[in-house]
């Protein structure tokens, strides 16, 4: 049995590195002459042009690996039902199920790598490659931003900035609300410019405090410069947020979510959903595996063709009923976690159904 899971594997493999390799280039061809006529017109260099499909590649190798998986198993099952070749393990006893389990062992460890690829190779490689692009195209992304508000701490602090500059990490034209866990106003900071220290604090430069007493009272107070230990907010919540949660890595999605449930926004929801997602859409490729060889089970005449065929249709209304539910769970209709989650746990459940029922 060693043999024939080394003989199956192998040409399992050489198929899916194949469909790899030109699916990912058909990807990264498509992304780039979308972006071109930018790159173009803004006089962009080609070496720099070259090195901005470079950047891409780990995330075209992520979108080619389903449609790779789905083809390689087609042409694998297809090249032995052709050989007459099945027809010989299915006579010695060997069921469909026993036949796909190297295929279906490496598929599961193509998913859970799949994550971890994306965390440590496609995010940041992504982020590096959106800067790049946004300068040959002319476009601004340092991450200045202009009349930031920002709402944190449960809503006791409210920040009102006329302008974040990224690189110094500084705030100018700076206003802080502060209230009190009832939600009473406690002290308003007015100051000209902040910069924000090694001590994980803000230091507001040429303050005026006013703060409400006891007594009701409100005073006025000046400083030339004015630490106060409640005001840590980091420097990235005042970023200009031009792309989404895919862009950041888990720690940092996580605190931006946070941050993002705090303020209230109406696009929390939204970037919860793409969070959970990221997980979901690990369990792709092993979904698509399963889905493909069942189904194969069920056709004894050209395998290659209503495999592939069949496999398609049925792996297209899988991403299609990802993106309703994915779609209802942004408008808040349904829980982000149910809408990322729901489709890919159905058709998994389907295609081990499927897998079970299909003929040897």
């Amino acid at each position: 049995m060693k043999k024939l899971d080394l003989m199956v594997l192998r040409a399992f493999f050489h198929m899916l590195l194949l469909s790899l390799i030109l699916f990912s280039f058909v990807v990264v061809l498509v992304e780039l002459f979308s972006n071109l006529w930018r790159y173009l017109q803004n006089d962009a260099v080609l070496a720099e042009i070259l090195f901005t499909s470079l950047l891409y590649y780990p995330k075209a190798l992520t979108l080619a690996l389903p449609p790779s998986i789905l083809f390689a198993i087609a042409f694998t099952l297809g090249s032995y039902q052709a050989n007459n070749e099945l027809l010989a393990l299915f006579s010695s006893g060997i069921s469909l199920l026993r036949f796909a389990v190297p295929i279906i062992a490496l598929s599961a460890l193509l998913s859970v790598g799949s994550y971890f690829f994306q965390e440590h190779l496609v995010i940041p490689k992504s982020a590096q490659k959106q800067i790049l692009t946004d300068r040959l195209s002319g476009r601004s992304s340092v991450g200045n931003n202009n009349n930031v508000v920002i709402l944190s701490g449960e809503g006791r602090f409210l920040y009102k900035i006329d302008y974040y500059n990224a690189k110094n990490e500084s705030l100018t034209g700076v206003s802080v609300l502060i209230r009190d866990s009832q939600g009473n106003f406690k002290k308003r900071i007015e100051s000209e410019w902040a910069q924000y220290d090694e001590s994980g604090l803000w230091v507001f430069h040429r303050v005026r405090l006013f703060e409400v007493l006891s007594d009701k009272r409100v005073t006025e107070q000046f400083f030339l410069t004015y630490r106060n230990p409640e005001l840590s907010e980091s420097p990235s919540s005042f970023r200009k947020q031009i792309g989404s949660v895919n862009e950041l890595q888990r720690k940092e999605a996580k605190v931006w979510i946070e941050r993002l449930r705090k303020s209230g926004s109406e696009r929390y929801h939204k970037e919860l959903t793409a969070y959970y997602e990221r997980f979901s859409f690990s369990l792709t490729p092993l979904i698509v595996t399963l889905l493909s060889i069942s189904l194969s089970g069920y056709f004894k005449k050209n395998i290659l063709l209503m495999s592939l065929l069949s496999s398609v249709i049925v792996s297209v209304l899988y991403y299609v009923s990802e993106m309703v539910l994915v779609l209802f769970a942004q408008l808040g209709i349904i829980r982000p976690i149910t809408g990322a989650w729901t489709s890919a746990l159905l058709f998994l459940c389907i295609s081990l159904f499927l897998l079970k029922k299909a003929k040897s």
